[in-house]
């Protein structure tokens, strides 16, 4: 996972955690306490459930953003969700397809 954050001056930080330290099974208990002490009443079970729905569409659209926020003040933040995995194996297709070598894979 990836965090920016960009001041207006143009001053900012880039914060890059595995996308899997942050959305498992184990995360979802406090993330789930969190959520419930500010009245969102979401269940672990339906916090690992989210996860894994974000990163299954993440594998499949490499350039989605969880969150893109613009202020007008020239604020921003973005938060993308890497999968390596997906990254790999996308630039490995694309080369492939460069060189015409098929592949049987579904």
């Amino acid at each position: 996972m990836k965090i920016i954050v960009k001041e207006g001056g143009g001053k900012g930080f880039r914060l890059r955690l595995p996308t899997g330290l942050i959305m498992n099974g184990l995360s979802a208990i406090p993330i789930s306490a969190m959520l419930r002490r500010n009245d969102l009443n979401i269940s672990r079970k339906q916090l690992r459930t989210l996860f894994r729905a974000v990163k299954a569409y993440k594998s499949k659209h490499p350039e989605w953003k969880l969150i893109e926020v613009r202020s007008n003040g020239g604020n921003f933040v973005e938060i993308v969700p890497k999968n390596a995995l997906a990254a790999t194996l996308g630039a490995l297709a694309k080369k492939m397809k460069q060189m015409k070598i098929r592949t049987h894979c579904r």
